[in-house]
C-alpha cells in the first residue's frame, strides 16, 4: 500500500509539473486594461481606449507592442469595424523597432482587415489575407458592427490564419506569391520567426471619415 501511495503521489507531482509547465497566454490587450504603456504609436493617427476598447483613430500609422518580440505563437484578437471598407490590420515578425508603419509594411508580414474597398481589389488584399503574399481563400467576416475572431497561427516559417474559425489563407517562406504590384505592395524576402507585433489604423484611405476598428482583445499563446 505504501508502494502504491509513493507511486501516485509522484504521479500527481509530474501531473503538476506538466501544468505549470504549459504555455501562458498573454493578455496584451482586454477589458481590464486601462493604458498603452506597453505599447507605441508611429506614423500618423493614433489609437485610444474608449469604453474599455481600443479604437483607431487618423491616417495610416502602427501602434506596436513594444515590450517583447514574438516568435511561434497563436495570436487571438477580436474585433469589430463600422464599415466594410474600414481598413486595418495585425503585423507580425516585424523584424527590428518600427520607425514608421512602412517599416512593419516592408519588414513584416500584415493580415489584412478590409471587406471591401481600393484595398481590398483581390483575394490578396481582404480580410485573412497575408496582405499581397496569400490570398484569403473565402471572406467569413461576421456582419458590421460584430465581433469577429481571427486567429494567426506563426509556426516556424508558416502562417496559418483563421477568420471567425475558418482557415483563410496560410503561407510559408519561400511559397510563390506575386510580384510588387504597387509601390505601397510590402517588399518582398523572408522575415525573421521572431519580430514585433502591431496593429493598424488606416481610416483616412476609407470613404467614410468615421470610420474605425475596434478590439475587445489581443492575446498571444506561445505554442506548445
Amino acid at each position: 500500500m505504501k508502494k502504491l501511495l509513493t507511486a501516485l503521489s509522484l504521479l500527481s507531482l509530474s501531473a503538476c509539473a506538466h501544468l505549470s509547465s504549459s504555455p501562458s497566454s498573454i493578455k496584451l490587450f482586454d477589458s481590464q486594461t486601462t493604458d498603452l504603456k506597453n505599447w507605441h504609436q508611429v506614423g500618423p493617427g493614433k489609437f485610444v481606449i474608449e469604453h474599455q476598447l481600443l479604437k483607431s483613430e487618423g491616417g495610416m500609422g502602427l501602434l506596436y507592442y513594444k515590450k517583447q518580440k514574438f516568435g511561434n505563437v497563436k495570436i487571438h484578437v477580436v474585433y469589430k469595424v463600422t464599415y466594410a471598407d474600414t481598413n486595418s490590420g495585425i503585423f507580425v515578425r516585424i523584424a527590428h523597432t518600427p520607425k514608421s508603419a512602412w517599416d512593419a509594411v516592408h519588414h513584416g508580414y500584415e493580415i489584412q482587415i478590409c471587406d471591401k474597398g481600393k484595398d481590398a481589389f483581390d483575394d490578396y488584399h481582404i480580410t485573412g489575407a497575408v496582405y499581397t503574399f496569400a490570398k484569403a481563400n473565402q471572406l467569413s467576416t461576421r456582419a458590421i458592427g460584430q465581433w469577429n475572431d481571427l486567429d494567426v497561427v506563426l509556426n516556424h516559417e508558416k502562417i496559418t490564419v483563421f477568420v471567425n474559425h475558418v482557415k483563410a489563407s496560410e503561407y510559408k517562406t519561400g511559397d510563390w506569391s506575386p510580384k510588387r504590384g504597387r509601390y505601397s505592395d510590402p517588399k518582398r524576402g523572408p522575415r525573421p520567426e521572431y519580430g514585433f507585433l502591431g496593429i493598424q489604423n488606416h481610416d483616412h484611405d476609407g470613404s467614410h471619415k468615421d470610420s474605425h476598428v475596434y478590439f475587445k482583445e489581443i492575446t498571444v499563446t506561445p505554442l506548445s
